[in-house]
């Protein structure tokens, strides 16, 4: 019996007719009614007359009956330490007479002992299966403990996973707040070839339904039918061809850091042992990727620290040797795309205020960068100068009222250039992939803008001594 679906279900030895023919062969158990009642209260029940006899119907037996020629049946229940285990049927006798009490208890000693070796090959699967599992939990902690850096690989960890859960796939999601997103990079993903990171918004609809976010498991054994699934997954899903699946947040001190996923059972389906086996590791895996995590945060934010201050230096050095603001400008540009990492960045010059069109329309004098001869300012631009307090970042275009430019673009950051409290410019950049910048990224754009404003303050000041010697002459 499969008790978590209510049925019997016929497995191997058959005798007197081949497996084939059996098919799917099994018993529905509903909650209530005459079924429900022999199953819980008898201890055998026949029937000498198949084609006829309700109950046949009832339990759904009268295609199989048909299909194979069974005209006379007889059931036995199997049990053992006190629990309904299955049941074991025969039919039509040999010398074609009735089945009757006699022919019940008979079959009833040999269900139990027939009960008695299936629960003792059961107990002893179940210890085998429970030692194993013990030997591989204990190599998954072994393994991850090692893990020390993220020089170091993760594979043999998730791939000891995936023996023990007897899956073709493992896969790890990690949350990243500041890109405001659930990301599945190739490196955290075992059994399947993943070209590039997958990322998930963690603000879109539904997805506080997720896992990540509702920490609660997930367990299916029909993904691509189950309605529970969000878009976002849906399309992990097809691109790592999920089609059973088991999905458990990662929680490390009280902080929840992702989910640990494990995909396609190789011989049958996910059950309750396998989630209570997958909680488990999860706990060894949350340790390793909060460590891994705190050493690539302490090392790129170090790195990238380091760059962006040499990048500042560079341009300070720059403001003092020469009053170019056009030289200046392009070291700011190439500054600021080596530190950022942008796919590119321009840097607009406005029209004195006094010929814009109106507060709300500012004219662009010229720009340095991406497109020189763009003389239109973009709107992610527009939002930054009309509202000068602060930056403006998009972290993804596909979700923001902002219309990319250019139309690659998935992710941009745009400040204002300030001097004497008026808006003379701003700084923008992009990039091809979302989430590629964040709240750092925004305090450096801001730090060149200032730097922008240096320059373009020296060059004013230079132009307006040069006019005032013109007119001393």
């Amino acid at each position: 019996t499969r008790r978590d679906l209510s049925r019997l279900v016929s497995k191997l030895p058959f005798y007197g007719v081949l497996g084939d023919d059996l098919g799917d062969y099994a018993i529905q158990i509903p909650d209530e009614g005459v079924i429900k009642d022999l199953w819980t209260e008898e201890s055998y029940w026949y029937s000498n007359r198949v084609q006829t006899d309700s109950l046949v119907f009832v339990a759904g037996l009268d295609g199989l009956a048909e299909q194979l020629g069974v005209k006379k049946t007889l059931m036995a229940v199997l049990q053992a330490s006190g629990r309904r285990i299955g049941v074991i049927q025969v039919s039509n006798k040999l010398d074609g007479s009735d089945f009757n009490d006699n022919d019940a208890r008979l079959l009833m000693v040999f269900a139990t002992q027939a009960a008695a070796i299936i629960e003792n090959s059961r107990l002893f699967l179940q210890a085998q299966r429970s030692a194993d599992q013990a030997q591989g939990l204990r190599r998954v902690a072994e393994l991850a403990g090692n893990v020390l850096t993220s020089q170091e690989s993760f594979t043999p960890v998730l791939a000891e996973i995936a023996r023990v859960t007897r899956s073709e796939m493992v896969f790890v999601n990690v949350l990243d707040t500041q890109k405001e997103s659930l990301i599945t990079y190739p490196r955290w993903v075992y059994g399947k070839e993943l070209a590039e990171p997958i990322f998930q918004n963690i603000y879109s609809p539904g997805f506080e339904y997720s896992v990540v976010s509702s920490q609660r498991p997930y367990i299916s054994n029909n993904v691509p039918d189950d309605k529970r699934v969000l878009p976002s997954y849906r399309q992990i899903g097809d691109k790592l061809g999920i089609q059973k699946a088991i999905l458990v947040p990662l929680v490390y001190a009280d902080r929840v850091l992702g989910e640990l996923g494990v995909g396609n059972r190789i011989d049958g389906d996910y059950d309750d042992e396998d989630y209570e086996t997958v909680r488990v590791i999860a706990a060894q895996v949350a340790s390793a990727l909060d460590r891994l995590l705190l050493y690539e945060q302490t090392g790129q934010n170090l790195t990238r620290r380091l760059e962006e201050l040499d990048a500042i230096s560079r341009v300070s050095n720059e403001l003092t040797t020469t009053l170019d603001i056009d030289q200046i400008l392009h070291v700011i540009r190439d500054e600021v795309i080596r530190a950022t990492r942008a796919d590119d960045c321009t840097i607009l010059l406005l029209k004195p205020r006094n010929e814009w069109q109106s507060l709300d329309k500012p004219q662009p004098a010229r720009r340095i960068g991406m497109d020189d001869d763009m003389l239109y300012i973009t709107p992610i631009e527009a939002e930054a100068i009309i509202n000068p307090t602060s930056y403006v970042l998009v972290t993804d275009y596909e979700f923001s009222t902002f219309r990319a430019l250019p139309k690659q673009a998935r992710s941009g950051l745009a400040a204002p250039i300030l001097y004497l409290d008026q808006v003379v410019g701003a700084i923008y950049i992009y990039h091809r992939e979302p989430n590629r910048f964040d709240e750092q990224s925004a305090a450096f754009i801001t730090a060149m803008a200032v730097k922008a404003s240096l320059g373009y303050g020296n060059a004013e000041r230079y132009r307006e001594q040069l006019e005032r010697s013109d007119r001393l002459r």
